[in-house]
């Protein structure tokens, strides 16, 4: 029989599109139940493109990161019923990039007196891995893919072996190459030199429909009415086109009234039921999934659960004692 939990751990999660915060409830032994399904904290749109444009926070957001961590750090011990008595910090790669980095990382500190531990794509990879937790003993080939605001994770599942790579393509990362000025075809070669050049042994093991996971693939379900359908590769091409269509002039650059109001018709061309935060990043997000259609010769996406947090419960022990 499964003993109470009696204490909880708070794991908060800090990604260059939103940060989140949850309770995970733990018995006498120190081992984790079950997620919390008390409540969720989340603060959307904190970094936005300021991480991948200039490589810093505004003090403006920082002093909300702030705020937000003693919110959540108040929430989360003052809990009549299993309070906190242990905090897991995790952070996507995007955070090593910024100049700020060291003084967000000073604010977890002071906050929950807890290190940061910063996820490289890699790890990204091993615990999406982890959080995907579907047998393999029918003998399919999965490939699951999560698409982040800086990075880009792809694993391949086969009955009997696992691959899996992480490339520096994110939703937020390319739109801020899109606003910085490089032509459309000239941020599709990119991606597709890298799906190129680190790719080739997934392009081989590639079926026909893969398995999207993460927030930002979830945003591409607007392209449909039912979300349990798959999303087809003809769809996300023609949903590209009309974003060209909107934005770009024929030689590919950005229309100057897409640039106006801090880029204001990028948001204005995404489906208006998405909230903000993703609105921001779509363009970015669906030149990289028109791009893995086409280089993988992928015919179909579906949106699946599979999550950092789910994999990073998973290690906690290694987490709980090495340094990343």
């Amino acid at each position: 029989m499964t003993m109470a939990a009696d204490r909880s751990l708070l794991y908060l999660e800090l990604g260059s599109v939103s940060f989140k915060a949850s309770l995970v409830l733990k018995d006498p032994g120190n081992r984790i139940l079950r997620e919390s399904e008390l409540e969720e904290k989340k603060l959307k749109n904190l970094l936005g493109l300021e991480v991948y444009r200039q490589r810093t926070l505004s003090v403006e957001i920082v002093a909300r990161a702030r705020g937000w961590f003693e919110e959540v750090r108040y929430w989360a011990l003052s809990k009549d019923a299993h309070p906190a008595d242990e905090v897991l910090v995790v952070a996507t790669a995007a955070f090593r990039d910024m100049e700020i980095f060291p003084e967000l990382e000073k604010a977890v500190q002071t906050a929950f007196g807890a290190r940061m531990h910063v996820l490289d794509g890699f790890i990204e990879a091993q615990m999406l891995i982890n959080g995907y937790r579907r047998p393999r003993d029918d003998g399919r080939t999965r490939m699951l893919f999560d698409l982040g605001g800086g990075s880009l994770e792809i694993v391949c599942l086969e009955k009997a072996s696992t691959h899996f790579t992480s490339l520096q393509l994110g939703a937020g990362r390319v739109t801020a190459w899109i606003m910085d000025g490089h032509p459309l075809e000239e941020v599709k070669e990119w991606i597709l030199g890298e799906f190129r050049g680190k790719c080739q042994t997934l392009k081989a093991l590639s079926p026909g429909v893969w398995l999207g996971t993460g927030g930002a693939v979830r945003s591409f379900s607007g392209l449909k009415k039912e979300t349990h359908e798959p999303i087809r590769d003809f769809e996300i091409d023609a949903e590209v086109r009309r974003l060209a269509s909107l934005l770009f002039t024929r030689d590919g650059s950005l229309k100057p009234e897409a640039t106006l109001d801090d880029f204001k018709g990028l948001v204005e061309a995404a489906p208006l039921d998405l909230p903000g935060h993703r609105r921001r990043i779509y363009i970015g997000g669906i030149v990289i999934l028109d791009c893995l259609c086409k280089h993988f010769s992928v015919k179909a996406v579906k949106l699946e659960k599979a999550s950092v947090r789910a994999g990073a419960l998973a290690m906690l022990d290694l987490l709980r004692t090495v340094p990343l």
